[in-house]
C-alpha cells in the first residue's frame, strides 16, 4: 500500500510538531519588569513540492476568508470594505488554499493558543500588562516572511482580542533581503560563510553515512542526492508533511524515516551552530536587535513593557544554542516561545531568567544557573555576539 494513513504517528506527533503551551512559575520576591518572547511560527506547508503528483499530497486549508490571519486587508474609509486576496487553486502546490511555505490555519491557532497563554500569564494573573491593548507598552517585530507575519496576527489575536474597530497595530519587519530574524540571512556573511563550509564538510558527511541507511530509499524514491541539500529538502518535506493531519503520507515514510529526519533537521540546526567559532555567530544580529530593545526599555521612560519577535525554528535554536541549550533529537517544534525576562529584586537589581516553551533554560556561561545578573549576563555575550555588523 502506498499510502498509509496518519494514524500510525498519532501518538508522537503532537509532541514533536507544536510547542508546549506553558509558562513558568513566577519567581518570588521579585518584581517582572520587561518581557521578550522569540516565536518560531506555526504550522506551515511544506517548503518542497513532493510528491510530484499534486493530487498526492492531500488537503491543506491557508487561507479561508474567516481565518485569524488570513490575506485579506481592509480600506480605511466610511464605508467598511473586506478585500481577500486569492490564488489561482489550480497555481497551488497544497491545495485548496496554500502555496509553499504558507502558515496553516492549525498554524494560526497555534499562536491563538501561545498569545493567551501568555495574557493568561502577564494579564490576568501577574497583572504586568494592561487589560486594555495599549501600544505604547509594546514592540512587535517580525521576520519579512508570511508565515511569521501571519502568526505574530495571531499571536496578538490570543494576547488581546480586537476591541476597537478603529485600532492599528504596528509590525515591524525586515525587507526581503536583509532581516536581522532571517538565519544566516544575506545580512551576515560570516555567518552564511560558516554554514556553507559546514554542510560540505567531512563532518557532515559523516552524519550522512551514519543516517543514510534510514533515508536511502526516500532519498532515492523521490530522486533527491545524497547530499546536505538531498537531506535538507528530504527531511524538511518529511516533518511539515507528517504534521498534517490531512496529509497522505507514502508507505515508504516509515516512522523510523520520520524519527531520522527529526534528527537530521536538528543537526541542521544546533549541530551546525554549536560548530561555529562562536556559539553566538548565527545568532548575533538577532540577539543584538533584542538587547537593544531591552535597553531602551530599562534606560528610558519609554513605557516599553513587551516585546514580540515572530522567528523561524532556525532563529530561535541560534538563540539558544547562544544560551547554552541544544537538542539532538528536534528542531524547535511549531509556535515555540523563547522568553526572556527581567526581574528587579529588592535593592533594584535587575536579573534576567530564559524559559523555552514552558522550561527554565539553563544559562551554560553561568554553571547552569537559570537566573543571573542582567549586567554580567550582557557583558558574558558581548564578545559572542560581536559578528555581522
Amino acid at each position: 500500500m502506498f499510502f498509509l494513513l496518519l494514524t500510525q504517528f498519532a501518538k508522537s506527533l503532537p509532541d514533536r510538531c507544536t510547542a508546549t503551551v506553558k509558562t513558568a512559575d513566577p519567581i518570588p520576591n521579585m518584581t517582572l519588569t520587561y518581557v521578550q518572547v522569540m516565536t518560531r511560527h506555526g504550522m506551515r506547508t511544506p517548503i518542497e513540492k513532493l510528491p510530484e503528483d499534486k493530487s498526492l499530497r492531500g488537503s491543506w486549508e491557508c487561507n479561508p476568508i474567516d481565518a485569524l490571519a488570513s490575506r485579506t486587508s481592509t480600506s480605511p474609509s466610511r464605508h467598511y470594505r473586506l478585500v481577500h486576496h486569492e490564488i489561482d487553486e489550480r497555481l497551488l502546490p497544497y491545495p485548496p488554499s496554500c502555496s509553499n511555505g504558507d502558515l496553516t490555519i492549525e498554524g494560526m491557532e497555534q499562536h491563538l493558543n501561545v498569545g493567551k497563554l501568555y495574557r493568561k500569564h502577564l494579564v490576568d494573573d501577574l497583572h504586568f500588562l494592561p487589560e486594555k491593548f495599549d501600544p505604547q507598552q509594546f514592540s512587535f517585530v517580525s521576520s519579512p516572511v508570511d508565515r511569521c507575519f501571519r502568526s505574530a496576527e495571531s499571536f496578538i489575536y490570543g494576547l488581546y482580542p480586537p476591541e476597537d474597530p478603529n485600532e492599528v497595530i504596528a509590525i515591524q519587519t525586515g525587507s526581503a533581503a536583509v532581516s536581522s530574524l532571517v538565519i544566516p540571512g544575506e545580512n551576515c556573511k560570516e555567518a552564511s560563510d560558516f554554514i556553507n563550509d559546514f554542510r560540505h564538510s567531512q563532518q557532515y558527511d559523516d552524519f550522512i553515512n551514519s543516517t543514510i541507511d534510514d533515508l536511502r530509499e526516500p532519498l532515492e524514491r523521490f530522486k533527491l542526492d545524497k547530499t546536505f541539500e538531498g537531506y535538507d529538502q528530504l527531511c524538511s518535506w518529511v516533518v511539515s508533511f507528517t504534521c498534517n493531519e490531512n496529509a497522505r503520507v507514502p508507505s515508504f515514510i516509515s516512522e523510523k524515516v520520520v524519527d531520522t529526519c527529526y534528527r537530521v533537521c536538528s543537526f541542521n540546526q544546533f549541530g551546525t551552530f554549536k560548530a561555529a567559532p562562536s556559539p553566538g555567530l548565527i545568532a548575533s544580529t538577532a540577539v543584538r536587535q533584542a538587547m537593544k530593545l531591552a535597553d531602551l526599555a530599562i534606560a528610558s521612560a519609554s513605557g516599553k513593557k513587551f516585546a514580540l519577535f515572530s522567528a523561524h525554528d532556525t532563529t530561535v535554536a541560534a538563540y539558544l544554542t547562544l544560551l547554552g541549550f541544544s537538542d539532538d533529537d528536534r528542531p524547535p517544534p511549531y509556535a515555540s516561545h523563547l522568553a526572556m525576562e527581567l526581574w528587579k529584586d529588592e535593592h533594584d537589581q535587575l536579573y534576567v531568567r530564559y524559559v523555552f516553551n514552558g522550561d527554565e533554560v539553563p544559562l551554560s556561561g553561568f554553571s547552569n544557573q537559570t537566573l543571573v545578573r542582567f549586567d554580567e549576563f550582557r557583558s558574558y555575550i558581548a564578545p559572542l555576539i560581536d559578528y555581522c555588523k
